[in-house]
Parts: C-alpha cells; sequence; structure tokens
C-alpha cells in the first residue's frame, strides 16, 4: 500500500478503499467523537463548579465590606456589574424600540441596530427556496455549502 492510500486527506472519488480501512476511518471518528463528548461533559462539570465558587467569593467579599481582595502570588479578585436589558419580545415592544432609536438617532443607526440571528434567516431563505430554488433573495448572498459528517450510534 502506497502512501496515498494511507493518509485519508490525500484520498480522490476515484480512488477504491477498501473495507478495512473504512472500518478504522469510522471507528476512529466515534472515538474522537465520544472523547470529545466526555470533555463537553467533564468542561459543563468544571464551569458549574467555577460559577459556585463564584457565587462564594462574591458573598464573601460582600459579606466582609470588600469590592477587591488581593492573594499575592494569586491575583486579585474584585466585583463588577454589568447592566443589561432583554430583547423585546412582542412586535409592539419592537416596534416601540425602533421608532424611538429612529427618531433619536436617525434611519442609518436603526438598521445598524436592525440584525436578523443566522438560524432565523437561514430558515428563512430556505423556506422562501423550498416552492421556487432559483429565486434570488435581495440582500443575501450566495449560499455557502458545508458537507458535514453525522453519526448514530448503533
Amino acid at each position: 500500500m502506497d502512501t496515498q492510500e494511507q493518509n485519508p486527506d490525500s484520498w480522490t472519488t476515484t480512488d477504491s478503499i477498501e473495507v478495512a480501512q473504512m472500518d478504522d476511518l469510522v471507528q476512529k471518528y466515534r472515538l474522537l467523537k465520544e472523547t470529545h463528548e466526555e470533555a463537553k461533559k467533564q468542561a459543563a462539570e468544571i464551569y458549574h463548579k467555577l460559577e459556585e465558587a463564584e457565587t462564594q467569593v462574591i458573598n464573601a467579599l460582600t459579606a466582609t465590606g470588600k469590592s477587591k481582595y488581593f492573594v499575592d502570588g494569586i491575583g486579585t479578585v474584585f466585583v463588577a456589574q454589568r447592566v443589561s436589558y432583554k430583547t423585546p419580545k412582542t412586535l409592539e415592544d419592537k416596534l416601540k424600540l425602533f421608532a424611538y432609536i429612529e427618531k433619536n438617532h436617525g434611519k442609518d443607526a436603526l438598521m445598524n441596530y436592525l440584525s436578523i440571528h443566522s438560524q432565523s434567516l437561514n430558515s428563512f431563505a430556505n423556506k422562501e427556496l423550498e416552492a421556487d430554488p432559483t429565486k434570488v433573495i435581495d440582500g443575501l448572498e450566495t449560499p455557502t455549502i458545508t458537507t458535514e459528517l453525522r453519526f448514530r450510534r448503533d
């Protein structure tokens, strides 16, 4: 077997692939997928522990009346507050916000704030193109088509 046959990255659609090679590739893929899933699970568990530790430190700082605390050789922790607003959910509230932005900051500012979530955009475009795949939707570039592998465990 030459090097090209051993390196799946160099295979072309005209190369023949032995069943054993395909079995090995799928086995390797499954093992890596399982390893990745386990790593994600561990990362989630660590993140929850981190959130608990964060709450404990904030509570300790609050209880002692401190806003920051320095530990030599480790670093400084400090409390900071972030303000965030929820996106309006009802059409009425959205229209009120859009009117406010346009009135106080102009149409260009409004257009800069208006956006469509990528999943919503893909869903919209796919529905538009179901009836006529040759239809052109103004303002959209040609879509990127990505090949991805899906795996179902036996």
